[in-house]
This record gives structure tokens, C-alpha cells and sequence, in this order.
């Protein structure tokens, strides 16, 4: 086959119809996420609580939904199919969209974290709710690794983080000092302990509890291994949320102020 021949073959054409049912399937999906969670906003009146309706949110979510979707049939999921030719073989392979960003994705986002700050204007709420995804995207990091990569289907998984939790609400807090007179002595405005020193206190205790509990059962598989840990994060959510007396050590369901 001549280089003319290559050059002459005809390029794959997209496949509309099923781009259109992925665009409506995406569609359907994502309104029956949003309309409960978007759509309405609870506000809180002088006599009653109403409901705010969002549908103008909802729309541009979805805009950006259907958007970034059909970029991606577009120009990364729709590839040419590579042919079969020494011509072809022996040539440097053409990079995709997707391996050409990629490198410049996760600085990006680590730049973008550094800037919300900023580009928030110290807000808040903006940046509690950063700090909300972080946290469950560290969640599901933690969770590919034992769930994904090590098969262990371990239903009990946010119980550790509880524990890093509340202990990191203990030690940056004055609760325990209002609790403990005795603390109060050392610690007469709390036990405001700094934030890199609580993280590798807090990854030690959760260890802890991890080999407690995985010394019994790393020995069970499947349904066995997964009644196990669910009963040990439902243990723990009862423990934490019965140490309010008769010592209040975590406030119950409160929570630490």
C-alpha cells in the first residue's frame, strides 16, 4: 500500500445517533441528580421555611455538562483507528487530546487551589466548600486503593476517617479543656494545637484502630469481610455519638463547637 493510498483512505465519521442518546442519557441522568439537590434551595423566612427554586442553575450546569460531553466524542473518544501499515508503524504515533493535557491537569488544579483563596476574596463558604471536596476526594482515593486495588470490600471505610476527625475537633478545640478542668490548667484558652501537628497524630490513631481491626479479619473474604467492617463503622458512628455523658468528651450528636 503507497503513501497515496494512506493518504486517500477515508476518516471515520462521527456516529450521531448514538453521540444523540449519550446526550440524552447524560441529560436524563444529571436532572435526576440536580432537580433534588440544585434545583431547590431551602430559605429560611421570619415564619416558615420555603423553598427558593434554581432552574436557571440547573440549566447552566447542564450546559456544561452536555458541553464538556460532546467535546469529548468529539475529539478524544471518537479516534481514528490506527491502520496496519509499515508506513504507519515505523511513524511517531500522534498524541491525543486527552495525553496532551493530561501533564497539565494536576498542576493546574494544585494552582487553582492555591489561588481560591484569592480569587475568592477570603469567602468562607467558598472555601469550606473546597475543603468538603478535598476531603472526599481523598476519601475516594483511599477507597480505589482498598477497594480497587487490594479487593477488599471494606463497608466500613469512613469510619477511620471519624476517628482522624474527631480527634483533630479534640485537640484544635477548647472543648476538652471546658470538659477536663485539670487541662484547663495547662491549656487556659484551649487546646488549640496546630494543624501539622494534629495530621500525623491523627493518621497514627486511625492506624491503630486499622490494625486492631485488620489483624482479625484480613482472613475474610467477600460478604464475610464486608459484614465485618460494617458493623465496625456502625460501632464506632454509635460510640462517637454516646460520649456525651456521663463525661462529654464528643458532644454527641452535636458535634465538637
Amino acid at each position: 500500500m503507497s503513501a497515496q493510498d494512506l493518504s486517500a483512505a477515508p476518516r471515520r465519521g462521527y456516529d450521531w445517533p448514538a453521540i444523540i442518546k449519550d446526550l440524552i442519557g447524560t441529560t436524563i441522568v444529571s436532572l435526576l441528580l440536580m432537580v433534588p439537590i440544585v434545583a431547590y434551595k431551602s430559605v429560611i423566612t421570619q415564619y416558615s421555611l420555603v423553598l427558593q427554586a434554581r432552574w436557571g442553575t440547573v440549566a447552566v450546569i447542564l450546559a456544561i455538562i452536555l458541553g464538556a460531553r460532546l467535546l469529548m466524542h468529539l475529539f478524544v473518544w471518537n479516534r481514528e483507528p490506527a491502520a496496519v501499515s509499515t508506513a504507519k508503524a515505523s511513524a511517531q504515533p500522534k498524541q491525543s487530546l486527552s495525553d496532551r493535557i493530561g501533564p497539565w491537569v494536576f498542576p493546574a488544579l494544585v494552582l487553582f487551589a492555591v489561588l481560591l483563596p484569592i480569587i475568592s476574596g477570603g469567602d468562607r463558604r467558598t472555601i469550606d466548600l473546597g475543603i468538603y471536596i478535598l476531603t472526599y476526594v481523598m476519601l475516594g482515593w483511599g477507597l480505589n486503593i482498598v477497594v480497587g486495588y487490594a479487593g477488599l470490600l471494606d463497608l466500613g471505610y469512613a469510619a477511620f476517617f471519624a476517628i482522624g476527625a474527631y480527634m483533630y475537633g479534640l485537640m484544635s478545640s477548647p472543648h476538652l479543656t471546658e470538659t477536663f478542668p485539670a487541662l484547663a490548667v495547662m491549656f487556659p484558652e484551649g487546646m488549640h494545637t496546630p494543624l501539622w501537628m494534629v495530621i500525623p497524630m491523627a493518621a497514627g490513631l486511625a492506624g491503630l484502630f486499622g490494625v486492631l481491626l485488620g489483624a482479625p479479619t484480613l482472613r475474610l473474604r467477600g460478604d464475610y469481610l464486608a459484614i465485618v467492617t460494617l458493623g465496625f463503622g456502625e460501632i464506632i458512628r454509635v460510640f462517637m455519638n454516646n460520649l456525651d455523658a456521663p463525661i462529654n468528651i464528643t458532644n454527641g450528636p452535636k458535634g465538637i463547637g
